[in-house]
């Protein structure tokens, strides 16, 4: 049965790390199908991509993988994928797009990955979450 939802808009639904919104203006149209295989398993036996991590293909036709300095086309996945050997569909942020360096992932914080993006992305650093 359909249900009507009232809402005054306070969430907010974007990662931390995006300065953005996640309109259409910001996600890459079409998405892209990730490559699970070359993503290593957690604890629990999922393949999981979080919000904000780099992935990257060496060709136009390639399925994406994780990030790699030699590729040219390199993106941040805008929402955590919670298991892509069962859906490798993401959804990528469009070059451009303002990021929170301070809020990303570990991972992407590293010195290579943040170089690429810093060349691809407008970055600032974010304030601090209340406590």
């Amino acid at each position: 049965m359909a249900r009507i939802v009232f809402s005054n808009y306070e969430r907010n639904l974007a990662p931390a790390w995006q300065g953005d919104f996640s309109d259409r203006e910001h996600v890459l149209p079409g998405g892209a199908v990730v490559d699970a295989s070359l993503f290593t398993a957690n604890g629990e036996g999922k393949k999981f991509i979080a919000s904000g991590s780099l992935v990257s293909r060496a060709t136009k036709d390639a399925k994406f993988g994780p990030f790699n300095k030699t590729h040219a086309d390199i993106y941040l996945v805008l929402h955590d994928v919670t298991d892509a050997a069962v859906n490798p569909e993401v959804e990528l942020y469009r070059h451009g797009g303002l990021v929170k360096v301070n809020h990303l992932p570990a991972a992407s914080q590293a010195t290579d990955p943040l170089a690429e993006i810093v060349k691809r992305y407008e970055t600032v650093y974010g304030a601090q979450a209340a406590e």
